[in-house]
């Protein structure tokens, strides 16, 4: 890992915080400060994607640094947010985080997605999990499987997804079969269990 590259990123990014702070708020400025960002960010890994919350109690900005689901990337991450600075009024997060809610809904193109939407079973082979994901309307196009992804990073956070999740099989659902399969938010207690008895898929 460079470590002279995320200093210089975090020197940058402090120097300029007070325009992320604001300026990300403002939809005229955010996607300008954004091509700047995501090109500082890619010195240091390719795969590396952000993003920001507004701004929350207490004056407080988050800034989330997530591997985009890349295992691979996950040491990139660490490392960022490991070296990154103090500052009052930003929170440096690792990875997508769970959000704490069942009511979860994504747009993302022509492709609008809600919870309810999933089905799943799962079977697990030598404590790697694998699951099958039972999708209404699905047409196995890379938008919805996206759109899947985000909210799986969601429900149950990016680190986990990666970590718990060692395969993933895409049906389309059918409804006649609902009765056989979990609904989706059911996936973050058997995550959660997996979890506590210290499962994680090594693969």
């Amino acid at each position: 890992m460079n470590n002279t590259k995320i200093a210089e990123f975090w020197n940058w990014f402090i120097a300029n915080e007070h325009t992320f702070y604001y300026g990300t708020e403002e939809d005229t400025l955010r996607e300008e400060l954004f091509v700047e960002l995501d090109a500082k960010i890619k010195e240091i890994s390719e795969d590396l994607a952000f993003e920001f919350s507004p701004i929350l109690e207490g004056e407080v900005k988050q800034f989330t640094l997530s591997a985009d689901g890349i295992r691979d990337v996950f040491p990139s991450v660490i490392s960022l947010i490991e070296q990154a600075p103090k500052h009052p009024h930003w929170e440096f997060v690792a990875f997508r985080q769970r959000i704490d809610t069942e009511d979860l809904t994504i747009q993302m193109g022509d492709v609008e997605m809600d919870v309810s939407d999933i089905y799943f079973r799962f079977a697990e082979v030598d404590d790697t999990l694998g699951i099958e994901l039972n999708i209404r309307g699905f047409e196995d196009s890379d938008q919805e499987k996206m759109a899947v992804f985000i909210l799986l990073d969601s429900l149950i956070g990016e680190y986990d997804v990666v970590m718990q999740i060692g395969w993933i099989e895409w049906v389309a659902l059918d409804e006649r079969k609902i009765g056989q399969l979990s609904t989706f938010v059911k996936l973050r207690d058997l995550v959660d269990k997996r979890k506590e008895s210290g499962l994680y898929n090594h693969n």
